[in-house]
């Protein structure tokens, strides 16, 4: 397969691959497009895997080369971090008594209950996401880290947050804001095992070169009533299907692997992972006119966060619509919990062509 006309001109090499789910060769053909957000040459492809349905760009860079896919010019390894402060006014109100976060004494049962709605509006909002439920001793580690933004972000919340990535630049710049960044990938990084409260990959999972074995590695880094939590795009949205080559979400070459809903969660439970439930969240702001997104509306859409499967004894039942005790909608509620919910999660089944799929997940062994 010609993989692009003035390869040449790049550092990068390529290689022919295999499902990372099935390990069949066999493809159809899905689409080509350019690099549109760092303008490295060449077209890449996107097949089909025949036997199982999952998307992947092929060829792929070498994992010896791929670091070459992201240059300079590469957003999330730009700039410095500067230190965010930490939550206040009510969003650290709503933390701490909806999120448990250890920022102050939790309210009255009453008040809680009375101010309800107007927290979970602000919870809710877009800015906030990432402010995921705080539980046991608070370590988080964020995979593909990047410069370290949300780590500094989790870090101000009161999270003992840590980072890994793959980029020396980006490592660097992480360590020199005062983070505890780690270079390398999963598999690979020496992490300690049983250890981490919450694990998140944020536009992470897609970049890698094999998720399934990403995904194995990091379930024995978490504690007993861990969590996972995976945001990326799925090619299944509407806005994949409206823009095809020209959607932002795919970013070719870095994006390795191109999710839909369904791949996504088979690849979660192939690798241990059982989600919880399913719900969505306010699209993202997206502006991209070289991509011809006419305005905002048209974003990315986050997916699972996962529970691995108990080690031994039964697995876990994910809830049911309809199937909570208050008379809530559970998928509703799982989404409310992770601070991702809205009102549109109560018609996720309904409509899978909404913006984003979050579940809750935990980790008991």
């Amino acid at each position: 397969m010609n993989v692009a006309n003035n390869i040449s001109e790049s550092a990068l090499q390529f290689r022919d691959v295999p499902c990372d789910y099935c390990g069949s060769r066999e493809t159809d053909p899905v689409m080509s497009g350019p690099d549109r957000f760092c303008g490295l040459p060449g077209e890449f492809h996107v097949v089909a895997c025949r036997q199982c349905g999952l998307l992947r760009t092929n060829p792929q860079p070498t994992v010896e080369t791929l670091g070459a896919a992201y240059p300079d010019a590469y957003s999330p390894h730009r700039a410095e971090v500067a230190p965010p402060p930490p939550p206040r006014g009510l969003l650290r109100w709503a933390l701490v008594n909806y999120r448990g976060y250890p920022s102050g004494e939790p309210a009255s049962s009453v008040v809680r209950f009375l101010a309800r709605p107007w927290a979970a509006l602000k919870l809710r909002n877009r800015k906030y996401v990432g402010y995921l439920d705080y539980e046991g001793d608070g370590r988080l580690l964020d995979f593909g880290c990047g410069i370290g933004r949300y780590v500094a972000r989790m870090a101000a919340a009161g999270w003992k947050a840590e980072g890994i990535d793959l980029v020396p630049e980006a490592v660097a710049a992480g360590r020199k804001a005062g983070l505890m960044i780690h270079q390398g990938t999963l598999p690979g990084a020496a992490l300690p095992t049983d250890y981490y409260d919450l694990v998140t990959l944020w536009h992470a999972l897609e970049h890698v070169p094999s998720p399934k074995a990403t995904l194995e590695a990091i379930r024995p880094l978490l504690r007993p009533g861990g969590r996972l939590a995976v945001v990326c795009p799925l090619s299944d949205s509407l806005a994949a299907r409206w823009f095809a080559a020209a959607w932002y979400g795919l970013d070719l070459p870095r994006h390795l692997t191109h999710f839909t809903q369904a791949t996504l969660r088979r690849h979660l439970e192939a690798a241990g992972f059982a989600v919880a439930a399913d719900a969505v969240h306010p699209p993202a702001d997206v502006r991209q006119p070289q991509l011809r997104v006419p305005g905002p509306g048209h974003g990315e859409r986050p997916a699972p966060l996962a529970r691995p499967e108990p080690r031994g004894g039964q697995a876990f039942q994910p809830p049911r619509p309809g199937a909570s005790p208050d008379g809530r909608d559970a998928v509703y509620r799982a989404a409310e919990d992770v601070g991702r919910g809205s009102a549109t999660a109560l018609h996720w089944h309904a409509d899978r062509e909404c913006r984003g799929v979050v579940a809750a997940c935990t980790c008991p062994r």
